[in-house]
């Protein structure tokens, strides 16, 4: 046992390569020793745990919870402004699933799983995306499906989310934008996995500055009476720049991705890079939406696709086509669905199916490239979860 424990380490110390392999391993025996009954008690476990995580998060009980050490279940029903008999019943479903463990008979104290929740507040925001109640619903439940017939959502209303609001001809980020609470959870989550997603792509390419003399804008491009270059990442004027835009961040949130690709990207002037998002996105991060850069050498979409069925996709696509050069470069961070892709990338799939959204195979990429006018020149695969960057050039 001791020699498979420190096998199990050298393989989680790994990287996330490493941990994956320990996870599959296990799982897999897991799922070969399981019985009828041992599968019935894995849903309930699973589906108890997650109620009690979703009504600590939003109690804030976990980070009650000290670091170190142990808190009482009448001390924790105090900070949190609950029944003693409740916290201690629903700590103990939390001991039973493994998140918290006991420290005598009326005690709880945090295991290494809930103690990354309780430091890491990006993280913490995270989880409550995924927990939250009003989260859009994965998949669909049956009575959307019953009401619009077994097949895929698409389209901007009439998801599985606003069906389940009660409002199926409301668009899903109109009905997230107009829950604040949920907004700032989103918010919060959407940068913590920007930051992640930044450090996935070499971006040293787009900034030499090889090919701008190559490259001009027509007389129309150009407001000869203002010379002014755009301010760094989220201040962006229109059109009003003589020099080609190096990077444009179609989608790109509060500007974190495109802020850490520039300190990652020596040589890449923060003056000629761009910041695009809806305007309540750039709102909250100081800046002024542009509303379209043509001609830039590469424009970025990160985790935006994946929100959209294939119609609205091609859509989005054919108007980045048309604002692009003959020799700029469209760089889609996505991930691509393989035979053996984690679980959690099938997991995002039904998520995004909430929303009328999609996850998809390289070949659904190449299909909707290529229906946009666009081709896949290159794959990249990307550290992460499934993740990869498609370099899309004109067809």
């Amino acid at each position: 046992m001791a020699q498979n424990n420190q096998q199990l380490t050298a393989l989680s110390s790994n990287g996330s390569a490493g941990r994956a392999s320990v996870i599959s391993a296990a799982q897999a025996i897991i799922h070969a020793a399981q019985s009828a009954q041992d599968l019935y008690v894995h849903f309930a476990v699973n589906k108890c745990e997650i109620i009690v995580m979703r009504l600590f998060l939003k109690w804030d009980a976990i980070q009650e919870i000290p670091l170190q050490g142990s808190i009482s279940f009448s001390e924790l029903a105090v900070k949190i402004g609950a029944e003693e008999g409740l916290v201690a019943r629903l700590s103990r479903m939390l001991v039973a699933s493994g998140m918290l463990t006991l420290a005598g008979s009326d005690r709880v104290a945090h295991t290494h799983r809930s103690r990354m929740i309780a430091e890491d507040a990006l993280f913490r925001s995270t989880a409550k995306l995924i927990l939250y109640e009003d989260f859009p619903q994965p998949a669909g439940t049956p009575e959307y499906f019953d009401h619009y017939g077994r097949r895929e959502p698409a389209g901007k209303t009439h998801t599985p989310y606003s069906f389940r609001k009660g409002q199926p001809d409301k668009p899903v980020f109109e009905l997230i934008h107009a829950q604040p609470g949920l907004l700032q959870i989103f918010m919060e989550a959407m940068s913590r996995t920007q930051d992640f997603l930044a450090t996935s792509y070499d971006a040293s390419c787009i900034a030499r500055d090889d090919d701008d003399q190559h490259h001009h804008h027509d007389a129309d491009d150009v407001d000869d009476d203002d010379d002014e270059v755009a301010r760094a990442v989220v201040v962006v004027p229109g059109d009003r720049r003589r020099k080609r835009p190096l990077l444009v961040d179609v989608g790109g949130g509060a500007g974190r991705t495109l802020k850490a690709i520039l300190s990652q990207t020596p040589g890449l002037a923060p003056e000629r890079c761009v910041l695009q998002d809806r305007p309540e996105v750039i709102e909250r991060s100081k800046g002024d939406q542009d509303p379209g850069l043509r001609g830039a050498k590469a424009y970025l979409m990160r985790r935006c696709l994946h929100d959209y069925g294939d119609s609205e996709c091609v859509g989005m696509l054919r108007q980045i086509k048309e604002a692009m050069d003959s020799n700029s470069t469209l760089l889609i961070m996505e991930m691509v669905l393989l035979p053996d892709s984690p679980p959690f990338c099938y997991a995002m799939d039904m998520a995004m199916m909430g929303i009328a959204g999609k996850e998809r195979t390289l070949d659904d990429w190449r299909a909707l490239t290529e229906e946009a006018g666009l081709k896949i020149s290159k794959t990249v695969p990307a550290p992460g979860i499934g993740l990869s960057v498609l370099e899309c050039v004109k067809a």
